[in-house]
């Protein structure tokens, strides 16, 4: 069936439109790298993430553990600082890994005063570290907190780093607290690092992340390096995507 050329130039704006649409949709909103669990081919790298628990796990961390990414707790609240992770934070450069800092967050204090107390811990993020990270989980939270007043308080909390830093956040959750407590649609701008402890090959991503994926996927908590217990985590992609994704605020 022939179509008139004025029927065709219809057609195809439409498409472009929608074409366009969905770009924008997919790179200038989210505009996140993502875990892609689905490629074979992608390489994987692995990582640990550990606190004051591990003790000198890091300082006298041994050269050949195959690891490509380590990420410390740098502090908790608005005032607690990790006992280890000054040390932490040098010893992760010194072995030449890629380091990352995470915040863990209690929503009955100040979201500013958390995010402050965080970014002055750290001091810097340079262009080799992951971008900042806020761990919200179920220690997180009271009973009388409501939903919608962790919604309020967290986004706060990204916004404020988003904007002192320059960088945007990740998220680590589990896949369980992030279904009750993370359902706005808001969280899913930030990049996701997900705790799901399963022996599938791939996690139940919570439904805010369906469509962009995850970034990191923490599989395990019963890892043992050196004898030591640790939390065992899994990239699958370009290992400059996870340095990389630091870069400065995305124009929106």
């Amino acid at each position: 069936m022939r179509i008139g050329s004025t029927r065709r130039f219809i057609i195809y704006l439409a498409l472009l439109t929608c074409a366009l649409v969905g770009l924008w949709f997919s790179i200038g909103h989210f505009h996140q790298p993502t875990t892609n669990l689905s490629d074979a081919q992608a390489p994987i790298y692995y990582g640990i993430d550990v606190s004051h628990y591990q003790g000198d796990l890091i300082v006298d961390l041994p050269k050949h553990t195959g690891l490509h990414f380590i990420i410390a707790k740098a502090t908790n609240g608005a005032k607690g600082v990790d006992a280890k992770f000054a040390e932490n934070w040098s010893a992760i450069k010194a072995h030449g890994r890629i380091r990352g800092a995470y915040h863990f967050y209690i929503a009955g204090e100040s979201p500013q005063a958390q995010a402050m107390h965080f970014i002055n811990t750290v001091g810097q993020w340079t262009d080799s570290d992951i971008t900042p990270i806020v761990d919200v989980e179920q220690y997180s939270v009271s009973h009388d907190k409501s939903v919608s007043q962790l919604h309020e308080d967290l986004l706060s909390f990204l916004d404020y780093v988003e904007s002192n830093t320059g960088r945007l956040p990740m998220i680590y959750s589990n896949t369980k607290f992030a279904q009750m407590w993370l359902n706005n649609s808001e969280f899913g701008r930030y990049p996701l690092w997900l705790a799901d402890y399963t022996k599938a090959k791939k996690p139940v991503v919570p439904e805010v992340w369906q469509h962009q994926g995850l970034f990191i996927w923490q599989r395990s908590d019963t890892y043992k390096l050196e004898s030591t217990e640790v939390d065992y985590d899994v990239f699958r992609g370009e290992l400059s995507q996870l340095s990389g994704f630091n870069h400065k605020l995305r124009q929106q």
